[in-house]
């Protein structure tokens, strides 16, 4: 049985021993930030040499499409829609064939489960783990992304937040700020940096022709009109602040020009020179976003972490950032990084307007932004049998 501990440990000063038995690595979503930290989980585990199974939803197959010698691949058809959600047929099998799966880890020799983001099949898995702990050889490792609920979000609930977080055995957060609101929890924790996914693109013509016909209509007017172009990218949530951003960009020069691009609700009452892309982008298209930007901005009002702002630090971008803790900590040294207060908008006006006019500086190298690596810290732990 793990011991507990009140601390944060040091990953590096765990002591090597034999492996675990078994390795499941868990992410059900379809798309989204998980699925690029558990490819490169994955991947890192692979180059070892390190067998594991990888628990994913079936349209993902075309990632992982195969199991090989040390990767055994399972899939589910995991529900998505409203309707799925509402289909008990669909819910039972999926949910059936799932906790079937996680009962029978727990008949086996010892195994780590790393759950990469919470689901609704959390709550069976809950109960189980609960009620079997004291026999269970297993050891539910869980990635923490947020304390408590964005402004705006429905899901998680705080509620399941915090159950998922007093169930697990071992904690594996994305910031210092996140980990210091759950740090009355027992649990053994670790501080990780989120991967940064580097481009796997070279700019040509076959590359271009992976760029949506509404991206490249865009970009193709916004060249001729020769501006300052200031992109946002990734979900749009009401916690990411565009209001704020519509309010402080109007006050911008006529010179400069803003590109909205993800999926969500906004707002029809756009800025001038504003454009919005309002779909889920896939990887290509990110990266040649942010290539042909000349800032990117991440105007929050709120968050723990970004899973885009590592992806633009290995680039050599401006980025305006909320100076919020856990943006803080991700964006740390960089001299192309220009910060304002969160919520105020003459405060975001002026870091735009400082940054467009500021010097562009070499990139860095972006692996001193993540000094402590996910697959490192997990590498570690499991070559343990017990913590602390």
């Amino acid at each position: 049985m793990i011991q507990r501990a009140n601390t944060i440990l040091n990953a590096n000063l765990i002591s090597k021993k034999a492996w675990r038995q078994k390795i499941v690595l868990v992410y059900l979503g379809k798309r989204g930030g998980g699925l690029e930290i558990i490819e490169h989980c994955s991947s890192e585990l692979a180059i070892k040499g390190i067998p594991h199974e990888i628990w994913i939803d079936q349209m993902n197959n075309k990632i992982f499409p195969t199991s090989t010698t040390n990767i055994k691949v399972v899939t589910f058809h995991y529900p998505h829609s409203i309707l799925q959600l509402f289909n008990p047929l669909l819910l039972f099998r999926s949910f059936f064939s799932l906790i079937k799966l996680y009962k029978n880890l727990h008949k086996q020799l010892e195994t780590d489960f790393f759950q990469i983001m919470p689901t609704p099949f959390d709550i069976m898995i809950d109960k189980y783990t609960e009620r079997n702990r004291k026999k269970s050889r297993l050891r539910l490792i869980r990635l923490v992304h947020d304390a408590e609920s964005h402004p705006g979000e429905y899901w998680p609930t705080r509620k399941a937040i915090q159950k998922r977080i007093k169930v697990a055995d071992i904690l594996i957060f994305f910031s210092n700020n996140v980990a210091s609101k759950v740090i009355k929890q027992s649990q053994p924790s670790f501080i990780a940096e989120i991967p940064a996914k580097l481009s796997k693109y070279e700019v040509n013509s076959k590359y271009q022709k992976r760029i949506g016909q509404d991206i490249s209509s865009t970009l193709a007017a916004l060249k001729l009109a020769d501006t300052f172009l200031i992109l946002f990218i990734g979900r749009v949530r009401k916690y990411k602040g565009l209001d704020i951003l519509f309010s402080a960009f109007r006050n911008m020069p006529n010179e400069s020009s803003l590109i909205i691009a993800g999926e969500g609700k906004i707002s029809d009452k756009l800025p001038r020179n504003s454009n919005v892309i309002n779909r889920w982008l896939t990887d290509y298209e990110m990266d040649y976003l942010i290539d042909v930007s000349d800032l990117v901005v991440f105007p929050y009002i709120e968050a723990s972490q970004s899973g885009i702002l590592p992806r633009v630090l290995t680039k050599n971008k401006k980025m305006v950032v909320a100076k919020l803790p856990g943006l803080e900590q991700q964006s740390k040294n960089s001299k192309n990084i220009f910060y304002f207060s969160p919520s105020d908008q003459m405060s975001l006006l002026n870091a735009l307007k400082l940054a467009k006019n500021a010097q562009l500086h070499p990139i860095e190298n972006f692996k001193s932004h993540f000094e402590t690596d996910l697959v490192q810290i997990f590498l570690n732990i499991n070559h343990q049998k017990v913590v602390i």
